[in-house]
């Protein structure tokens, strides 16, 4: 079960990978719609921020209140 498990993780890994170089590559070719584009930079931004919530759930500057 352990090595399906790593099989799998590997897979959605790798697809994530790609999907995400692909879509940086894209994000250098001129657009069409400026909207859309700008839509998918703030995605893509508070994507970036909520994942980054997981490995980070606490703010790193301290609160004066809390200090002591």
């Amino acid at each position: 079960m352990e090595l399906l498990f790593e099989l799998l993780l590997q897979l959605v890994a790798e697809v994530f990978w790609e999907v995400g170089l692909r879509a940086l590559a894209r994000t250098f070719q001129p657009r069409k719609n400026p909207w859309l584009a700008t839509f998918g930079f703030v995605l893509w931004g508070s994507l970036a921020g909520g994942l980054s919530l997981l490995a980070f759930p606490h703010s790193f500057i301290a609160s004066p209140r809390t200090a002591f």
